[in-house]
């Protein structure tokens, strides 16, 4: 708690207040100016999507190295269950070069306005913090529309912690970091191995109460 609470409430806020210089550099207008039209606001969220989706599969895969992996990213990797929580407990390198920095990149890139870096913000934390809650959202109407999916996706990186490196999985799969999950069935193979986990614990759970009667 106290190392999440670090990078909260004094990385976190360090960070942005360099960043707010950086994107005013990169010629980010007034907050009072009004927003974008509705196809540069889309252009902007998606050079943000792509920059952000390069920038953090190719930033995570280094931490996997040998150099990187023992040093900063274990400490994520302590959840080997991914629970909500552990999407941004990280060592600080990490929070910055890998979580925080491929964030900001692309609208920082384009000087978005301060609004539409919001909008992206709120996006980017929706998709990490499903990808580590612990819960598959797959064949749901949000899943439906694109909102939620990656759950399963990035809990099999967590547990066998074999390839997934991506937000977009075309990466894993342009770079071949992605046989294991496909060996298993993706993610109806990955559901039905847990599905069979939780029918094993609760059939060991009967016979302990059972010996206990």
């Amino acid at each position: 708690w106290w190392q999440a609470a670090f990078g909260q409430l004094a990385l976190s806020p360090v960070t942005l207040y360099y960043v707010y210089f950086a994107f005013k550099a990169c010629g980010m207008p007034p907050a009072t100016v009004p927003l974008p039209a509705f196809l540069p606001l889309l252009r902007s969220l998606m050079i943000a999507h792509i920059v952000n989706g390069w920038g953090f599969y190719w930033s995570h895969r280094a931490l996997h190295s040998r150099l990187l992996y023992a040093r900063v990213h274990k400490r994520h990797h302590e959840y080997t269950a991914s629970v909500g929580f552990a999407a941004e407990y990280a060592h600080p390198f990490e929070q910055i070069v890998s979580n925080q920095g491929p964030t900001v990149l692309g609208c920082l890139l384009i000087g978005s306005h301060l609004g539409v870096w919001l909008v992206w913000l709120t996006v980017r934390l929706l998709r990490t913090y499903e990808g580590h809650c612990g819960y598959c959202f797959k064949g749901t109407w949000l899943a439906k529309i694109g909102v939620l999916h990656g759950s399963a996706y990035h809990d099999f990186h967590h547990a066998d912690n074999r390839g997934n490196f991506g937000g977009p999985e075309y990466l894993d799969a342009l770079c071949g970091t992605q046989d294991a999950w496909l060996k298993i069935g993706g993610t109806e193979g990955y559901m039905a191995q847990k599905r069979d986990i939780k029918v094993k614990c609760i059939n060991a759970l009967r016979v302990v109460d059972a010996k206990r009667a």
